[in-house]
């Protein structure tokens, strides 16, 4: 039951969010949309932030737990950008709050995986240590969240798309090249 009543939550966030930014929705608003008493809220969440939090953190496994979601980097970054742009106002609403931060964690958190098969699927045939390979994860993702967070900056504005589709040819040729370095 309790499952169901924070989903019921999360869902009339995620509604009240394609209507306008965070800070301006208020426990009260979030209550009478669910048909929810205030203290049904308080015993499931300590605040909207806390309601923010597991929603995107629930939106994230659904995103890396997909059958599409898999071995293919393209694939993999493709899936992540439709997710963004189906979801176009709830996440703009969250990134033009005080909520950014969480909503750049849960970016950070869905990069680093499509990061870390990308790294792993050249690295296995290397003698790079794990050291050096998690330095790499932890320079691309945050260049990849750099990105993210401009194309957020310009409201997911769609020539974006085409950076993200140059930018891993590079990705790949980049990373074949530092591990080759790493290895020798």
């Amino acid at each position: 039951m309790a499952h169901a009543t924070k989903q019921l939550l999360s869902n009339s966030l995620k509604k009240l969010l394609t209507k306008k930014t965070l800070d301006k929705i208020t426990v009260t608003e979030l209550a009478e949309d669910c048909k929810v008493n205030r203290q049904t809220f308080y015993y499931n969440f300590q605040d909207i932030y806390d309601l923010l939090d597991w929603t995107l953190e629930q939106e994230r496994q659904q995103l890396l737990s997909s059958d599409a979601f898999g071995e293919d980097t393209l694939k993999n970054w493709d899936i992540l950008l439709a997710y963004l742009k189906t979801n176009k106002t709830f996440i703009l609403n969250t990134y033009h709050s005080l909520a950014h931060p969480l909503l750049e964690k849960t970016l950070k958190n869905d990069i680093r995986p499509l990061v870390e098969i990308a790294v792993s699927r050249y690295a296995e045939e290397s003698s790079i240590s794990e050291a050096d390979k998690a330095l790499i994860v932890k320079i691309y993702t945050l260049a990849f969240v750099g990105i993210l967070r401009e194309w957020l900056d310009n409201d997911l504005d769609e020539n974006y798309d085409l950076d993200f589709k140059r930018l891993l040819p590079m990705l790949q040729r980049s990373l074949q090249f530092n591990i080759g370095q790493l290895s020798d």
